[in-house]
């Protein structure tokens, strides 16, 4: 039912800081998204910033550098003409990531923004803090649809968030192999800024997982 030039979502439990939307726009001059920052947790002490890259990137960059874990709607300004002939799924959960990536996809640039912020509050009865078999089973085969993209190609972080999804399922009582084997490469369990727990896994997973 848009109408406008752009779009953007904004769930009805969250806000935005003063002035996000007015800086995005300013900002979207020369591309088709704007990306801000997130405060997750926003109610609670445990609140955590994230904030993307000032530079204006293709989407196989967004890619590149993990964008897709912080894979919202709800932290962009969109052109609405990137929309056309693309819906959320009906009647599925972790829509975000089955979508956006669609979408941004076709921009010509995603532009980040550091500022403003969108607020969003942690509820006890939100999808993430209720998980079950089923939801588990959708999200990581909303994490392969996203592995499928021509940009996900060799994306080792993706793999192994898609691997840790399936732990979890496996955890809760499913059964059988969600996640095709792949091999993960020496040169990641050895890359830069991986924390001791994540190295730990990215090995285990390459000796373990065939």
């Amino acid at each position: 039912l848009a109408t406008g030039k752009y779009i953007a979502f904004v769930d009805s439990d969250d806000s935005l800081t003063p002035n996000t939307l007015s800086e995005a726009m300013r900002a979207i001059e020369g591309a088709e998204v704007v990306e801000f920052p997130v405060v997750q947790g926003y109610l609670s002490k445990h609140a955590q910033r994230w904030e993307p890259t000032k530079q204006t990137i293709s989407f196989e960059e967004w890619m590149r550098r993990n964008g897709f874990t912080h894979c919202y709607a709800c932290n962009k300004v969109f052109a609405r003409s990137l929309w056309q002939d693309i819906e959320f799924p009906a009647g599925r959960i972790f829509e975000d990531i089955r979508t956006i990536p669609r979408v941004l996809q076709k921009a010509k640039g995603i532009r980040g923004s550091r500022d403003g912020a969108y607020l969003y509050c942690d509820r006890e009865n939100s999808i993430s803090k209720t998980l079950s078999l089923d939801k588990l089973q959708q999200y990581v085969e909303a994490l392969l649809e996203l592995m499928s993209l021509p940009e996900a190609a060799g994306n080792t972080a993706l793999y192994l968030q898609a691997l840790n999804g399936q732990i979890s399922y496996h955890r809760m009582g499913g059964k059988g192999r969600l996640v095709p084997p792949s091999k993960v490469p020496w040169a990641y369990v050895f890359k830069q800024g991986l924390t001791a727990k994540q190295r730990i896994k990215a090995l285990w997973f390459k000796l373990t997982y065939r």
